[in-house]
């Protein structure tokens, strides 16, 4: 499966007509992939509904709403594309540093807000590079997480922590968006101003196998 391609991110800007900047056009799409995460932003119709609710796009005109759309079509294929095609739209590569830095905590702030009011208790995390799930990697963790009462579980692999492979409880979002808002990058930093629990996975270390080649991915028996 071939995941069609984001529409060309500074285009976009000049398509916005000052409604959007760099920032809050990658916290637009941040929004995207929270809402679609937690489905529910069923058509393009309802993410733009958002948008507009949160004023983080005021009377948009018709090209900037066709590029909205072509965004929310583009990623909606990229989270289902079986290889995990998924990219961040974000400043390109030979923007500024600080640009691309600003605009990538905004994007988190976005999907943070998709994920908030979710209606579903918890939130599974897990790696875009690491495509190897266990079988019982959920269950595990949320047994866990009910025998310690804890909000949070993470996993451990017997010699490190993993800290991406999580089982979140909903009443932590609010933590985690003042700990973003006060630049808080590093999530194994943020667990422990939470109640939260390791969990074992040494039994099972192909769970962590990290994927970030070609090379990688034939080598772990993987097919396209």
């Amino acid at each position: 499966m071939s995941a069609p391609s984001l529409p060309e991110f500074e285009r976009a800007i000049r398509l916005s007509q000052g409604n959007l900047d760099a920032a809050e056009l990658a916290e637009c799409h941040g929004l995207l992939c929270g809402l679609l995460c937690r489905e529910t932003s069923d058509t393009s119709s309802d993410y733009l509904e958002h948008l507009v609710a949160m004023r983080l796009v005021v009377n948009p005109g018709a090209a900037l709403v066709s590029v909205l759309t072509e965004a929310f079509e583009s990623t909606l294929r990229q989270l289902e594309d079986e290889e995990f095609g998924l990219v961040l739209w974000l400043p390109d590569d030979d923007e500024s540093l600080e640009e691309r830095t600003i605009a990538l905590a905004r994007w988190c702030s976005g999907f943070l807000a998709g994920l908030e009011n979710m209606q579903t208790e918890y939130l599974l995390t897990l790696p875009c590079d690491g495509p190897v799930i266990v079988g019982d990697l959920a269950q595990r963790l949320a047994t866990a997480l009910s025998e310690a009462d804890a909000d949070i579980a993470v996993a451990h692999d017997g010699d490190r922590l993993q800290p991406v492979y999580a089982l979140l409880h909903r009443r932590v979002l609010p933590g985690l968006r003042l700990a973003l808002e006060q630049g808080e990058r590093k999530i194994d930093r943020w667990y422990p101003q939470n109640h939260w629990v390791t969990v074992d996975f040494s039994d099972v270390p192909e769970q962590f196998s990290n994927i970030n080649t070609p090379e990688d991915y034939a080598s772990a028996g993987l097919s396209s």
